[in-house]
């Protein structure tokens, strides 16, 4: 956590969310297989949590990526 300036989990979290943000621009992968695909075993969560980190729910960041 002193290194990274957040915690483990964290980390792993911005790091899963980081590579579902570029399936969504890149695939044509529905959101649950990317959810699945990057580690989130529940949707509702996986949407949640990537609605707070970039501002907009996974289906909208994909139709204006």
């Amino acid at each position: 956590k002193k290194i990274l300036k957040e915690t483990p989990h964290h980390y792993l979290q911005r790091v899963r969310l980081e590579e579902a943000g570029r399936l969504l621009k890149n695939t044509d992968k529905p959101v649950g297989e990317v959810c699945n695909l990057v580690g989130f075993g529940d949707p509702a969560s996986f949407c949640k949590l990537f609605k707070k980190s970039f501002s907009q729910t996974p289906s909208t960041y994909r139709k204006l990526s």
